[in-house]
């Protein structure tokens, strides 16, 4: 089945009769081929188009609002196209055709993305593929589903530092070599510290929002009490 992504297709899925006021689309497993018209829908903050026949990344530059992006189980090779996204906090991407740690380059232009799923592609078997996705994501804080560790991005990271100086000997406990200079060690830190710095910043969010409920049960558990 070929499944065109029509005005009329759009409409019926989101149900709105304006494209530009579509925010959240949903069209998972029809046989699409091709990103059309979505470039119309310019409040849109949720779009899921996996599980189709999608090839290439397009149709997106301006979906300025764009939060969530699910491609998911489709035939795309490249990554080009998604650094328009700069909104994008969460990308679902695994099971495709990327094979080029060099793809990765562009998830550098989305320092919101947060959340990654980039699993059964052939690129996650290149020994380089973690240094690289560190690098060019070093704000990641899940990678397919596992949290990841500060202490590991550190490591990684500074491990890129090494991909074009592959003649140089390494340490025998595989600690980063003693010819990593100061700069180099200190914008890894910076990364660090801005991702332990985002940590604690949707750990304080997700506080003042249990907090908040727990005001209002109290509140109302108070009113009961003072009823009965």
């Amino acid at each position: 089945m070929d499944t065109k992504i029509t005005p009329k297709l759009v409409k019926l899925s989101s149900g709105h009769f304006d494209l530009a006021s579509v925010q959240r689309l949903i069209l998972a497993s029809i046989g699409i081929k091709r990103m059309e018209v979505l470039s119309e829908c310019t409040s849109m903050t949720y779009l899921d188009l996996s599980h189709n026949s999608i090839s290439k990344i397009e149709s997106l530059e301006t979906l300025k609002k764009l939060t969530f992006l699910d491609l998911r189980d489709n035939n795309i090779q490249h990554l080009d196209g998604i650094q328009k996204l700069r909104n994008l906090e969460i990308l679902h991407i695994s099971a495709n055709d990327i094979s080029q740690v060099e793809e990765l380059k562009y998830l550098a232009f989305l320092k919101k993305l947060t959340i990654l799923s980039i699993e059964d592609n052939p690129v996650v078997n290149n020994p380089k593929f973690s240094a690289y996705l560190h690098k060019y994501a070093p704000h990641l804080l899940k990678i397919d589903g596992e949290r990841v560790q500060l202490k590991t991005i550190y490591y990684e990271i500074l491990s890129t530092l090494n991909l074009d100086k592959q003649n140089k000997s390494e340490t025998d406990d595989n600690t980063p070599s003693s010819w990593i200079n100061a700069s180099d060690t200190s914008k890894v830190m910076n990364d660090v510290n801005d991702v332990l710095k985002e940590e604690q910043e949707q750990f304080d969010k997700h506080t003042a929002a249990f907090n908040k409920h727990l005001a209002k049960f109290e509140t109302v558990k108070s009113y009961v009490q003072n009823k009965t």
